[in-house]
């Protein structure tokens, strides 16, 4: 059998940085600021932005050859400690943060907030956006969620693309 390592994700994309010697912020998968499962990096009092810089993941050190992966094995759904390289002040800062074991749901709710705004600015704000993941309760809440405000436009593409199918009431 293969054995099964259970990371601790953070809930942004990284890119080693050389001059900073850590990994750099590049984005930060926001999902629902209202979910428990939010990213970390956006959790309350932290004020951490894109281009901030992780040094250190429980006192170690991060390099180029060392990732945050590697040190962040079987920390899933654990707290941990970050060292954060403010991009502003230059200063450095330490939080706890708790891991997620899975960001699907960031990149969903990411991806889909993508495609509303790119439907809305190419319309010119004539044509409304809303994504049905499936035709079950996840489909039917998101269906709920957007409707009402996507119907005020003149048009509405309505996505089922990688819909999981499902029960069609």
């Amino acid at each position: 059998p293969k054995r099964q390592y259970n990371i601790g994700l953070l809930g942004g994309k990284l890119i080693y940085n050389d001059s900073k010697r850590g990994y750099t912020i590049n984005s930060i998968y926001k999902g629902d600021l209202w979910d428990k499962n939010q990213s970390p990096l956006c959790s309350p009092g932290l004020n951490i932005k894109t281009g901030d810089t992780i040094t250190k993941i429980n006192n170690i050190k991060l390099t180029k050859r060392l990732s945050p992966n590697e040190t962040l094995v079987n920390q899933a759904n654990k707290e941990v400690q970050i060292s954060v390289l403010h991009n502003k002040d230059k200063k450095s800062k330490n939080y706890t943060i708790k891991t997620l074991s899975r960001c699907n749901h960031l990149y969903y709710r990411d991806w889909v907030e993508y495609n509303r705004e790119y439907v809305h600015k190419k319309s010119k704000n004539k044509i409304g956006y809303i994504h049905i993941p499936d035709m079950g309760a996840d489909g039917y809440a998101e269906f709920h969620r957007y409707f009402l405000a996507e119907i005020t436009y003149d048009g509405l593409i309505v996505d089922v693309r990688f819909n999981g199918g499902g029960h069609v009431s």
